[in-house]
């Protein structure tokens, strides 16, 4: 089949108790195989205003809104990416994970989701939306080293 059709997103939910009126951030390197603009990470904090989609919906995580993305184009080593969230203070759910829609190739190493010190807003885009950080040569260690979590604000997923 030259195209597979379809959409794959392994994706994690937890409560969120620890992480409502903070920024958290998801973070992992990806590394891709002709994936053409069609995977990356996503990070999404559900709640009243913004309930979780019902199951029937799409699996392709770029089809919900309130979804924020870090996309991953074409064949590339492995590169750091990251997306950041304010957890709105009603959250009910947050859901982080990993997409592939249509053909290609992705493969995740080292996700974790920080919290950021209270106060701090992580980036942001013009739009007020998280704007989706891309670190070329970027070890992990340098990324922690320049804002460090608080303790028990890292939550190791390898």
């Amino acid at each position: 089949m030259p195209e597979p059709a379809g959409s794959a997103f392994l994706a994690q939910e937890i409560e969120p108790d620890d992480y409502r009126g903070r920024t958290v951030t998801f973070r992992a390197e990806l590394r891709t195989a002709e994936a053409d603009g069609r995977a990356g990470l996503a990070l999404r904090a559900a709640s009243p205003g913004h309930p979780r989609p019902p199951r029937a919906a799409s699996p392709d995580p770029r089809e919900d809104p309130a979804n924020h993305i870090a996309s991953a184009t074409g064949t590339g080593a492995w590169t750091q990416y990251e997306v950041t969230v304010q957890i709105p203070a009603d959250a009910n759910l947050i859901r982080f994970g990993v997409f592939l829609n249509g053909g290609g190739q992705v493969e995740l190493r080292h996700p974790e989701l920080a919290l950021h010190p209270p106060g701090s807003r992580g980036a942001r885009g013009k739009d007020g939306r998280s704007r989706p950080q891309r670190h070329r040569g970027s070890s992990r260690q340098d990324l922690m080293a320049q804002e460090p979590p608080p303790a028990g604000g890292v939550q190791n997923l390898a």
